[in-house]
């Protein structure tokens, strides 16, 4: 990730004049040493604290630059760091994750540090802040800065990277943490672009046992890498747990199947389970036939659907072999469909016992 480089370093009377993506903005240039960090951003002129570096992301639309933070850098390990990757396993190398001070933030940097060395992988923990909610308007066309709650917020996203660096500090992966202007969807959307998995929440259960919606759903259908949704109530991810792959034979399933085979290979068993006949042309035999050729033997179990709903059944089957992971498509039918008639992506993001790797 680190090395020298001849990049230039705007400053801000050019900044109008750069294209269309991630760059740094460093108030004292050191041109002795330079460094690449995450998906297209672009980091230069560090000095060993690693402080005082502005992100200017420039949006195609609107062409203006969004300021945010790339507050901590640890790539330090990476040489020493490679001997712990499995030979072969280059599929995980950036792995996202959503940062915030919910219950289930620190399931989510326990998995992804297992994840991470496991697949020699370089973590990005993006903390999302939408300041434009503290704009407000009025009916006249007049606008006003709730400056007070503003700077709450910043104070809140501040602290929260400070604890985050301070924890993955003590860690072996290299890691960067940065605060994004924007909602979380959009911002986690953009930095996907480059990761090869994202790491977010499972809401939690309200008072009926259903969990509160995430961005989970959203992003998995907006980007094209695999998202795992962790619940916060559970435990953090586990190599060696018997694995569910919910099978329909259709591309959004053999999606899934593809993006989580790697995480397949240590399982204690792999469960395929259909429900009533295949609705896709692509038979589960074939399927476990893909899954032998990296080593992942599993196993066939064929569900009658019954006066149950396909979702329905699933949850049982899950409930009853207790997963780690439930490999799955996501929403292979319309999405408006599923909203309104159900379906089994948003019946599992909803009851899901277990945490969802899923893929569209």
């Amino acid at each position: 990730m680190s090395g020298k480089s001849s990049m230039f370093v705007p400053d801000a009377d050019c900044v109008n004049n750069l294209p269309s993506r991630l760059c740094a903005y460093v108030s004292k240039a050191d041109s002795s040493r330079m460094l690449t960090v995450g998906f297209d951003r672009q980091v230069s002129c560090l000095d060993q604290g690693h402080t005082n570096v502005r992100l200017l992301r420039f949006t195609a639309e609107s062409g203006r630059a969004a300021i945010g933070h790339l507050t901590r850098i640890n790539d330090e390990r990476r040489g020493a760091f490679q001997s712990s990757i499995i030979e072969g396993d280059w599929t995980m190398r950036n792995i996202l994750v959503q940062a915030d001070n919910d219950a289930g933030m620190a399931i989510r940097i326990e998995s992804a540090l297992t994840i991470g060395r496991r697949f020699g992988a370089h973590l990005s923990l993006l903390i999302s802040s939408p300041y434009q909610q503290f704009i407000a308007s009025d009916p006249f066309g007049g606008m006003y800065l709730a400056k007070e709650q503003l700077a709450q917020a910043q104070l809140a996203d501040l602290e929260l990277e400070r604890r985050l660096g301070a924890e993955l500090a003590r860690e072996d992966v290299p890691w960067d943490v940065a605060i994004a202007d924007g909602d979380a969807l959009s911002t986690m959307t953009l930095a996907a672009t480059l990761s090869d998995l994202a790491i977010v929440p499972l809401g939690t259960c309200d008072r009926r046992g259903h969990r509160i919606p995430t961005i989970a759903a959203d992003l998995a259908i907006t980007v094209s890498l695999p998202v795992l949704a962790l619940p916060p109530e559970g435990g953090s991810f586990d190599f060696d747990a018997p694995m569910m792959v919910a099978w329909n034979g259709s591309p959004q399933a053999a999606n899934a199947l593809r993006a989580g085979i790697s995480l397949m290979r240590d399982a204690r068993n792999v469960i395929l389970v259909t429900v009533g006949d295949d609705e896709g042309r692509v038979s589960a035999e074939d399927a476990l036939r893909y899954m032998s050729r990296y080593g992942v033997h599993g196993e066939l179990r064929r569900e009658a659907k019954g006066v149950r709903t396909a979702e329905e059944v699933l949850e049982r089957v899950a409930i009853e072999m207790k997963p780690g992971l439930i490999v799955m498509g996501a929403f292979g039918r319309p999405r408006l469909r599923e909203t309104l008639f159900g379906g089994v992506t948003r019946y599992l993001l909803e009851a899901a016992p277990a945490p969802l790797l899923l893929a569209h």
